[in-house]
């Protein structure tokens, strides 16, 4: 399991206005937003196209090139040829070669990695001619390998990101490039078609772990063993581990001369499974056991705040919180009075303005976009939230994004949460590539032995006779949405979340639409109602087994937008999370 952490909580709106939804989406990819789920709840829905990070057309559909003003050659540069206005490179000719260019100027990097040294620039309007592309993921997530003159005055060869900036096959030559050798994961597999978030259905089927000899494993050698939903007799029946199964095991608690338990995952089932009960022995536990944690894996809950956030948000004893500008204070404060409270930061704020999300050169220059926010990050939190529902130019560029943002805030000191997807998203065979983020994080943890995380939205779970029908409140692809990103990984990895050593927090769950639009949101619950909702989302989220934490969402009405305020609900959410003022 995930070590130093235990995290946190809250819901999902990033752009919202005036009382409906406002998705930011790839116009290459219309059904990746679950619009169902909301139009189903009476929500009206908005789907606006990408601006700066629009992916990237595919061979078949480059816009027709438009000639550039006439380019001004630099002194020792050729000069530009008269009939298209782009300087050709020297050691190509059109009809001779596959060449592109690009609108904007270009890093010709080492390597087919947003990670490799700049070598040099690519002016625009320069002709490159392409020498081979590396596909990561069909056409929308390739690097070209290309000759090209650079802004230094010298004929090099390196590597671009192919961008919605770089126009292929110009000048006649698209029928060249398809004889332009592929290479890399992605050369051989066939472009799939978008499909849609799937309403609830049949989950993925996982493939069972082997444990390594090293892990810690629970075996009992000839009875099949119940799957419990607590570590004891009277738990509820959650299924049944087959005998000479074994499956690795993440906490044992208790552990007394009367009661041994396993806490177990056996094909995305999670519970406990009986050591020892009553004093008679069941199963065994072999391997290394000596460092699984000996107490019940627990969920971590606090409020997320805004500024305006009413009452002695302090005084409760919350096991997280999540604080946004101008609540700097409060959080700081809570983990002064208690130091295990883990709290987390976004900020609002870069130093060009306030956004949320990179621009598409800063998504291929994560330095840029961390030298912006670094400024506006203060010291004492735990963990920084990166971004937020944000949709890279691919989900290669996240993974390479969110590496080299960690790289430099571990550099500083400071441990980040990546990702922060917004409910629903992104598609679950996505994970395929945001797998290696996680890969990394586990091989790469700070000097003080904290794991860098990663940050998802989503709805929480609410007892059934108070969620109206169409409602994305227990909705398995809205709140469950990890679960089948765990049985994926299974699945194509052989590697589940419970494996990953950074936290795993929601950072935004919620249970409406965000807004005070009835009563304190659009459901109308009272704050008994918000009571039991989080209680049955720590239960759940508790069986699962798969996420640290979560914050709730919201507290303070965050200024001119009247987010949902839950302030005076302070009480009853607090004694739901296990805290007491």
């Amino acid at each position: 399991m995930r070590k130093l952490f235990l995290l946190l909580v809250v819901l999902f709106l990033s752009g919202c206005v005036g009382g409906r939804y406002v998705f930011y989406q790839s116009p290459d990819n219309p059904e990746q937003i679950p619009t169902g789920v909301y139009e189903d709840a009476g929500v009206e829905v908005e789907i606006r196209n990408l601006e700066t990070n629009t992916p990237y057309p595919t061979y078949t559909s480059y816009p027709t090139y438009t000639p550039l003003p006439t380019y001004t050659a630099q002194p020792g540069l050729p000069e530009p040829t008269q009939d298209s206005g782009i300087t050709p490179s020297p050691t190509s000719s059109a009809g001779k070669a596959c060449l592109a260019t690009s609108s904007t100027a270009l890093n010709l990097r080492a390597d087919h990695t947003v990670n490799s040294a700049i070598i040099d620039n690519i002016d625009p309007g320069v002709r490159m001619e392409v020498l081979s592309i590396w596909v990561i993921r069909d056409v929308t997530d390739e690097w070209l390998k290309v000759r090209a003159e650079t802004r230094s005055g010298v004929v090099r060869e390196g590597w671009i990101f192919r961008g919605s900036s770089v126009y292929f096959g110009v000048d006649d030559t698209l029928d060249l490039c398809w004889d332009v050798p592929l290479d890399g994961p992605g050369a051989n597999v066939p472009t799939p078609a978008p499909t849609a978030t799937p309403v609830p259905g049949p989950t993925w089927t996982p493939v069972p772990t082997g444990p390594a000899p090293t892990q810690c494993t629970y075996v009992h050698p000839s009875a099949t063993m119940s799957i419990r939903s607590t570590w004891s007799t009277s738990g509820t029946r959650l299924g049944l581990l087959p005998p000479n199964t074994r499956v690795v095991v993440g906490h044992i608690y208790p552990d007394t001369a009367q009661e041994r338990w396993a806490y177990i995952t056996y094909q995305g089932l999670t519970g406990w499974v009986a050591v020892r009960a009553g004093g008679i022995e069941y199963g065994r536990l072999e391997g290394n056991c000596a460092q699984v944690p000996r107490y019940q894996p627990q969920v971590l809950v606090g409020p997320h705040l805004l500024v305006g956030v009413q009452g002695d948000v302090v005084g409760y004893g919350w096991g997280t919180l999540k604080c946004l500008n101008h609540t700097e204070a409060l959080c700081l404060a809570a983990k002064a009075a208690r130091p295990q409270t883990v709290i987390v930061y976004r900020t609002l704020h870069v130093s060009d303005g306030m956004r949320d999300c990179p621009s598409y050169n800063e998504w291929l220059n994560p330095d840029d976009w961390y030298r912006k926010v670094i400024p506006f990050w203060p010291a004492g939190f735990d963990y920084y939230e990166v971004i937020n529902e944000c949709w890279p130019p691919s989900m290669r560029v996240m993974v390479d994004f969110s590496i080299r943002i960690a790289q430099l805030a571990a550099r500083d000191g400071r441990a980040i949460l990546a990702f922060s997807w917004y409910p629903g998203a992104p598609e679950i065979a996505d994970w395929d590539v945001l797998y290696d983020y996680l890969a990394w994080a586990d091989a790469n943890p700070l000097p003080d032995g904290r794991h860098h995380g990663i940050a998802l939205h989503a709805a929480g779970y609410a007892p059934a006779d108070q969620v109206p029908p169409g409602s994305w409140v227990n909705d398995p692809w809205i709140a469950g949405r990890h679960e089948l990103v765990n049985a994926r990984l299974l699945q194509t990895k052989n590697y589940s979340l419970k494996q990953f050593q950074g936290p795993i927090v929601i950072t935004e769950l919620g249970w409406d639409d965000g807004y005070q639009s009835t009563s304190m949101g659009a459901l109308g619950w009272d704050c008994a109602a918000y009571g039991r909702a989080v209680a049955r989302t720590i239960e759940v989220l508790s069986q699962q087994g798969l996420v640290d934490g979560f914050h709730v969402w919201n507290f303070g009405s965050g200024g001119t937008t009247k987010w949902v305020d839950l302030s005076r609900c302070l009480p009853q959410i607090a004694a739901a999370a296990g805290g007491t003022a």
